[in-house]
């Protein structure tokens, strides 16, 4: 595996914001060195061959993220990297009646 010393960008987003930061930066930070693994190896499977087009095109990494939470803060990059999924995200958008609805939605309340 190979380390790096820490950048001064993660130095400062460390002081800012804690330990919070590490979780979401190793998360993405796996990438540089299985891109690397794969990229050595001559006879790739179609999986193998699969997930290195996936994580070169992807661009994620470790350095990235850091810069997204410097860029963006902390709330931005746990945002991104929630993975719940709330029921209303598959409701349609809300849309209020007009006055022209409304009037026709009364007549035939008026009606009954």
């Amino acid at each position: 595996m190979i380390r790096t010393p820490p950048t001064p960008d993660f130095r400062e987003i460390l002081r800012t914001h804690g330990a919070t930061v590490i979780p979401p930066i190793a998360r993405t930070d796996t990438g540089p060195e299985t891109l690397a693994r794969l990229q050595e190896k001559e006879n790739r499977s179609f999986t193998e061959s699969l997930a290195l087009s996936v994580l070169f095109m992807s661009g994620e990494n470790g350095q990235a993220t850091i810069r997204s939470i410097k860029k963006d803060g902390m709330e931005r990059v746990a945002a991104l990297d929630d993975t719940n999924i709330e029921f209303y995200q598959f409701l349609p958008p809300l849309r209020l009646a007009s006055s022209r609805e409304r009037s026709a939605i009364r007549i035939h309340a008026d009606r009954r």
